[in-house]
């Protein structure tokens, strides 16, 4: 594993290529729209949605390109349409007691939806454009408290929705 603390505000394309995972870290900086990012081998890019909507592309070449953009729960509006060709592409967040998340991010290239729901807190995709084939997954870390996911049903249609603990 690399994990990546560089100033790349001025770079164009940052290539990653081997068997390894790459992870950015919070102090890694870009300007927006300027880096774009290309896998090959089996790569594996790890990045925040904050840093994610900053990169103006993602692009894979190899069959085990790997993307996941983390904490989604912090960018609500996250567009990640910009990470496609030849990657496979999980967003995650999370939901705690107290919490409110309303997601209306352009998820429309994202393959797996992957939030983590615990206490009380409640989760709606109101405006997001989601992917045909996206997939979400739901993981109840308290069963017993009552969690909340909504969907609306045109976003529903065709879905896949699972969940554990609930």
């Amino acid at each position: 594993a690399v994990n990546l603390a560089a100033d790349l505000s001025t770079v164009d394309t940052l290539n990653i290529s081997g068997t390894n995972t790459v992870t950015v870290l919070d102090s890694a900086e870009f300007t927006a729209g300027v880096t774009s990012v290309a896998l090959s081998g089996t790569a594996v890019l790890s990045l925040t949605a904050a840093d994610a909507v900053l990169l103006s592309t993602v692009t894979g070449a190899g069959a085990g390109n790997l993307v996941t953009v983390t904490e989604l729960d912090n960018t609500l509006t996250a567009n990640l349409s910009n990470i496609n060709a030849g990657v496979s592409l999980t967003a995650q967040g999370s939901v705690t007691t107290g919490d409110a998340v309303v997601l209306a991010a352009d998820l429309s290239t994202v393959d797996a939806l992957e939030f983590i729901m615990s206490g009380t807190g409640t989760l709606a995709i109101t405006g997001s454009t989601i992917g045909a084939a996206t997939t979400i997954a739901l993981t109840d870390a308290d069963p017993s408290t009552g969690a909340v996911f909504t969907l609306s049903a045109a976003q529903a249609a065709g879905k896949t929705v699972t969940g554990t603990g609930n």
